[in-house]
């Protein structure tokens, strides 16, 4: 008899290709340990109808950045509204029996950086809750974490976390975090989207052009812009460095993995436009929301160039040449973990294999 188990992460989300990527992995990997496999979106458990999206999420449109809400009321509303939409099918989802159940992959200790809880913090909580209610076994597996939380943060999060029989990092950074904040050992495993690797014979794709990706500024203002640089600003560290690595006459080609970098993409465009650069070069801008066909566009590149650590991740593993815009300590983690490693795709698989097998 086969063994059954609930995986859990934001897989099915339509407009991350990162969060595909991580899904994509586990799933191979448990199907090749014969498990029948259950999934589950974090966020949004009442809401899936299909086990992968298969419309492309770009739109032509120029998407509004949403405003914080500022309004405690409108912050306690909100909660108190996902919890009635989704309380009843986490626990009917948990009401079965399974051998393990699985949270991650990816960076799902995050922060709101303000005063109220991160939808992934309450999420966790109602799902370790009910799961350890009618014990299941919890298991988190390949998670990265932020190292600044908020009281309510904390709370769900150290309070889930206690709940787990064990707790599986992608990274150093994030079991230091772990251990500083919450007191929680962990265990390292490399980033579960490496499992999915296949060997390429890199030698028969002629490498074409220059692909980067410009990650969405108002995510990097909200975040991680310690030098409160403008817009403008930005875009400028951006393009002194295509200018110090372009080859000549090399084409330009923009991706994204998510629809906030599409937008942003056509705005650096823009700008690009308005100030007269790389007139003489083409300039392509990608609508890839396919993983396949984002890896043969890779493939194609010489350099990437990306502040997503997935689409870096998807790179390396197309052997492409990496360049990273460190915009976060999990990117400079990543960058010394992995590329500056110059270890190869597959013996990152290798290891996740292993390490797996002692558990599954």
């Amino acid at each position: 008899m086969c063994k059954k188990i609930l995986i859990i992460n934001q897989g099915y989300i339509r407009n991350n290709l990162g969060d595909q990527a991580i899904r994509v992995a586990l799933n191979k990997y448990f199907k090749e340990k014969y498990y029948e496999i259950e999934w589950s979106f974090l966020t949004k458990p009442s809401s899936i109808k299909e086990a992968l999206p298969k419309e492309n999420y770009i739109v032509n449109e120029r998407v509004e950045t949403q405003k914080r809400v500022t309004n405690i009321l409108f912050v306690v509303a909100g909660i108190i509204k996902w919890i009635l939409l989704n309380i009843s099918h986490i626990k009917r989802k948990c009401k079965n029996e399974y051998d393990y159940v699985i949270i991650g992959g990816g960076q799902l200790f995050n922060s709101s950086n303000s005063y109220y809880p991160h939808s992934f913090s309450y999420s966790i909580f109602l799902w370790t809750f009910f799961s350890k209610k009618y014990k299941n076994k919890i298991i988190f597996l390949g998670i990265g974490c932020n190292n600044k939380f908020n009281f309510l943060e904390r709370y769900f999060y150290k309070k889930s976390l206690n709940k787990a029989s064990k707790v599986i990092c992608r990274d150093i950074y994030s079991s230091r975090a772990l251990l500083n904040d919450f007191n929680i050992i962990s265990e390292i495993l490399p980033d579960v989207a490496f499992y999915d690797y296949e060997l390429i014979d890199s030698t028969k794709t002629v490498k074409e052009f220059f692909s980067l990706s410009i990650y969405c500024y108002s995510e990097f203002d909200s975040n991680f812009n310690k030098e409160k640089i403008n817009k403008e600003e930005y875009y400028y560290k951006w393009i002194k460095i295509l200018q110090n690595e372009l080859k000549e006459d090399e084409e330009i080609h923009l991706f994204s993995t998510t629809s906030t970098d599409y937008n942003e993409n056509i705005c650096f465009l823009e700008h690009l436009k308005e100030k007269g650069l790389f007139n003489d070069r083409k300039i392509v801008v990608h609508d890839i929301t396919d993983l396949e066909k984002l890896s043969k566009l890779f493939q194609r590149s010489r350099k990437v160039l990306s502040a997503r650590m997935h689409a870096l991740l998807i790179a390396y593993k197309s052997h492409s040449e990496l360049l990273v815009f460190e915009i976060s300590d999990k990117l400079k983690t990543f960058n010394k973990e992995y590329i500056s490693s110059s270890a190869s795709p597959g013996l990152f698989k290798q290891k996740i294999k292993k390490q797996l097998d002692i558990y599954f």
